[in-house]
């Protein structure tokens, strides 16, 4: 059985090691919703997701929980409650 990942890290750094293999400048993730973005007609840099304004903080939860299209669900194993907490706070800059 896995061991606990230590907690208590701010969102900046735990987006960066929970999320950051698919969500970071060249990540799968990345590179995928930059098309996606790019096709609606937005800049490319709206790709990054800390570069979003239109994300809440309950989307960014829902989105970790339930996953969407590539991206698979992460169980709260992979993110506690509270880590998931302090992403979406730190992704979630339109609001709740």
């Amino acid at each position: 059985m896995c061991a606990p990942r230590p907690g208590g890290k701010d969102g900046a750094a735990l987006f960066s090691n929970r999320c950051g293999a698919c969500h970071l400048a060249g990540g799968m993730g990345t590179n995928l919703l930059t098309k996606q973005r790019v096709a609606a007609g937005e800049p490319p840099e709206s790709g990054l997701l800390a570069n979003r304004k239109d994300l809440t903080q309950t989307y960014v939860k829902v989105i970790v929980r339930r996953g969407k299209l590539a991206m698979p669900r992460l169980t709260r194993v992979e993110v506690t409650d509270a880590e998931l907490a302090s992403i979406a706070k730190y992704l979630g800059k339109a609001g709740a």
